[in-house]
C-alpha cells in the first residue's frame, strides 16, 4: 500500500492537489503531520472528485507521533537537497532493490515523505526514515510543486514495483 505523508503543509490547495494525485497513482491514504492549514474549500476544488483521501486523511502533532503509530513498512523522505542527512540516490534506484527484496513486508506499506512547500523537512524529520531519495529533474530550476513532486514519486513506485509483473500486450499477443 502506498501512503502520502505531507509534513507541515502551509497552503490546504496543495493538501488537496495531492490527494487527487493520490487518487490518480492508487495510493491507499493521506497522512498529514502538524498541517499548517486546513482542509477547506480550496482544498476540495483541488481535490476536483478525489474527494476519498481527503474524507479520510488521518492528522498527528508531529513526526515522532507518526512513526510510532505507523512502526510497520518502510518511510521513505523525497528531498531535493543533498547533504549528509539529504538524499543522494534517485528514488528509482532505491525503489528498484526495494523491489527485489523477497521480504514482502517491506513494500507492504510504503509512506512517501514530504516536507513544506518553503524548506522542505528538517533534519529532526530526516532522523526518523529509512531513505531520504530525489526525484529526478532536468530542467534548471531545481524544485517542484508538492503536488507534482506526489504525483511524479507515485507513478515511480507504481512502475518499480509493477515491473516484471504486468507483461506488455505485445507480449501477450505473441503467446496467444
Amino acid at each position: 500500500m502506498l501512503h502520502i505523508v505531507l509534513v507541515r503543509t502551509k497552503y490546504s490547495s496543495n493538501i488537496g492537489s495531492a490527494a487527487r494525485a493520490g487518487a490518480n497513482m492508487g495510493a491507499s491514504q493521506l497522512h498529514l503531520v502538524n498541517p499548517q492549514c486546513s482542509i477547506d474549500l480550496h482544498a476540495h476544488q483541488a481535490a476536483a472528485g478525489s474527494q476519498q483521501l481527503l474524507d479520510n486523511v488521518k492528522t498527528y502533532i508531529n513526526m515522532r507521533e507518526f512513526h510510532l503509530k505507523h512502526s510497520n513498512g518502510i518511510k521513505i523522505a523525497l528531498t531535493r537537497r543533498a547533504g549528509k542527512h539529504r538524499g543522494d540516490r534517485l528514488l528509482s534506484e532505491s525503489l528498484r532493490s526495494l523491489s527485489k527484496d523477497p521480504d514482502p513486508s517491506l513494500t507492504s506499506n510504503c509512506y512517501f515523505i514530504f516536507g513544506p512547500e518553503d524548506h522542505g523537512l528538517s533534519n529532526d524529520d530526516m532522523g526518523l526514515v529509512h531513505w531520504r531519495c530525489q526525484l529526478p529533474i532536468y530542467g534548471e530550476f531545481p524544485s517542484l510543486n508538492l503536488a507534482q513532486s506526489v504525483l511524479l514519486t507515485l507513478y515511480i513506485a507504481q512502475n518499480e514495483f509493477h515491473k516484471g509483473l504486468q507483461k506488455s500486450s505485445s507480449e501477450a499477443l505473441q503467446e496467444t
